[in-house]
């Protein structure tokens, strides 16, 4: 099953290097599940050309507030309610989790 991971945010250095940023915490985190990954930087506004990209979706933690005026909210927002339209399995993790609420009108 094909895991794409939405990476909102990045470490901390200090955790980069003992870990890897989030992207590689959460493949480590799973590895061995029979989950192949790939990882879009949408902190950076690297986002998937569709939600078929993968069968499932998680959205990492950030440093950022889901209500902060930051460029990749806008479109994480509507890539987010297509996925629930859609029935794609997504999950989020403290920033991801909040910002599936703000994005489905929670």
């Amino acid at each position: 099953m094909k895991i794409g991971i939405l990476q909102a945010g990045h470490a901390p250095d200090v955790m980069i290097s003992k870990t890897g940023d989030y992207g590689e915490l959460f493949q480590n985190f799973l590895a061995g599940e029979g989950f192949d990954f790939t990882v879009y930087s949408i902190v950076d506004m690297e986002f998937p050309s569709s939600t078929s990209d993968a069968a499932g979706w998680l959205i990492t933690g950030s440093r950022h507030a889901t209500y902060e005026a930051h460029d990749f909210i806008p479109p994480l927002e509507a890539l987010i309610r297509d996925i629930h339209e859609r029935q794609i399995p997504l999950t989020g993790i403290c920033f991801g989790h909040q910002i599936i609420a703000q994005a489905l009108g929670g």
